[in-house]
């Protein structure tokens, strides 16, 4: 159904809400490793699971690529990722 959800949005209104989510990340990171402070918590398990999936999309899209393309997103994911090497 389009008239409710995130698909009632154009793509460029959609695109424009998930530069406001992912600048929000990264300014929670912006002094820190992890989003509340220098241990991983819940948050991060979630939002880095988020952003790995969209960032290993098979095929790149503006979503895809505004993560792929982002140093401090990416870093922020490796970390999570190093965690279990």
């Amino acid at each position: 159904m389009l008239s409710q959800g995130l698909a009632r949005l154009t793509d460029k209104e959609r695109l424009r809400r998930l530069d406001q989510d992912l600048a929000a990340i990264r300014a929670l990171l912006a002094d820190q490793n992890y989003l509340l402070g220098a241990v991983p918590t819940l948050p991060d398990f979630l939002v880095t699971a988020t952003l790995a999936n969209i960032a290993a999309s098979p095929v790149s899209t503006p979503t895809s690529l505004r993560v792929k393309d982002d140093p401090v997103l990416m870093g922020y994911v490796n970390r999570m990722k190093e965690m279990y090497d």
